[in-house]
């Protein structure tokens, strides 16, 4: 036969090993009444009561660009929490500085860390919290929590085309160099002499029409 009984452990207990006497009483076979007394170990766990979640507003999350992630851990209970290593993990992302010692906490006490999160795709995305810590028996235990954020579409730069003009040298031409004052006063130089001194005639990428024609610079009448 199998009993089950529940139990209620004052808050101001200690957490420990205790020990119980159970009690089986029962008839013998000359009806008489037989009490046999056992005991056995109750164990007395005091487990830490944590919340997790952000100490401000999320900024807005943006596929493929990274954004703050301002995580608090506050000790909820009314005891001293003693925790170890908190880590934080997304399905669809990056974490960066996502791994960090809690330590003691205080009752009321709490813990920051401030990660980087870079989404792969918009959408709702799942976020694990895990806490390791080691109970009052020195087992391992683990707290685990979820949250979820919204992330957005990400912007998406213009493609520049070369074909276009001015848009880096593509095509057939080549692209148009400003005149400064020294090559007005070459081409005035090489006018005085007869010789060509019209600006070059640039072609425009992808098509032979082009761009700006100087008239050549006439030279100045004078004495000969």
């Amino acid at each position: 036969m199998q009993a089950a009984q529940n139990l209620i452990v004052n808050v101001s207990t200690n957490p420990g090993a205790y020990p119980m006497k159970v009690s089986f009483s029962y008839l013998n076979d000359k009806n008489e009444v037989i009490n046999d007394e056992q005991v056995i170990t109750l164990l007395v766990y005091s487990l830490p009561n944590v919340d997790i979640s952000f100490y401000r507003t999320l900024d807005p999350f943006y596929a493929g660009q990274p954004g703050a992630l301002p995580i608090q851990v506050v000790n909820l209970g009314k005891r001293l929490a003693v925790l170890g290593n908190i880590k934080v993990s997304a399905g669809n992302g990056l974490i960066e500085n996502g791994t960090s010692l809690v330590g003691s906490l205080d009752a009321g006490g709490y813990f920051t860390l401030d990660s980087m999160l870079t989404p792969d795709q918009s959408g709702t995305l799942e976020l694990t919290f895990t806490i390791d810590y080691t109970d009052d028996f020195n087992q391992p235990r683990t707290i685990t929590r979820t949250l979820n954020v919204e992330v957005l579409e990400g912007f998406e730069e213009p493609v520049i085309d070369p074909s276009m003009e001015g848009g880096g040298g593509g095509g057939d031409g080549f692209p148009v160099e400003e005149e400064d004052a020294l090559h007005k006063v070459f081409r005035f130089i090489k006018g005085l002499f007869g010789l060509d001194s019209a600006w070059p005639v640039w072609q425009a990428p992808g098509g032979n029409q082009p761009l700006e024609e100087i008239a050549p610079v006439k030279p100045a009448p004078g004495k000969g």
